[in-house]
């Protein structure tokens, strides 16, 4: 469906995928954090909303610190509603770049 690298900066929600059709469809998806290294905090967070006129809200949120014994994330698979967000977000430590995916 869509996949791409994300190149980080320091304290910025990156939006990796918004995806407003396919309603009903199964989305996930892939984040690969092998290029973060000790002294590295990035999040992860998906947001839904229900309904046309709704509010997108978070629905899933992961932290991760250092380097990453196994890098690559699955982001939870899910119905997707009327928008479905994928997010990426350094916190601390050098900016790195990002791979990501996502399936429907």
């Amino acid at each position: 469906m869509g996949s791409g690298t994300q190149a980080s900066v320091i304290g910025t929600e990156h939006t990796l995928y918004d995806l407003t059709t396919n309603e009903g469809q199964v989305v996930d998806g892939l984040v690969d954090l092998g290029n973060m290294a000790s002294g590295d905090t990035t999040e992860i967070r998906l947001y839904m909303k229900v309904r046309s006129a709704g509010t997108l809200r978070q629905i899933y949120y992961k932290s991760y610190s250092g380097a990453q014994s196994s890098p690559i994330i699955y982001v939870p698979s899910i119905t997707q509603a009327k928008e479905w967000r994928l997010t990426l977000k350094q916190t601390a430590g050098v900016s790195r770049n990002y791979d990501w995916a996502v399936y429907a």
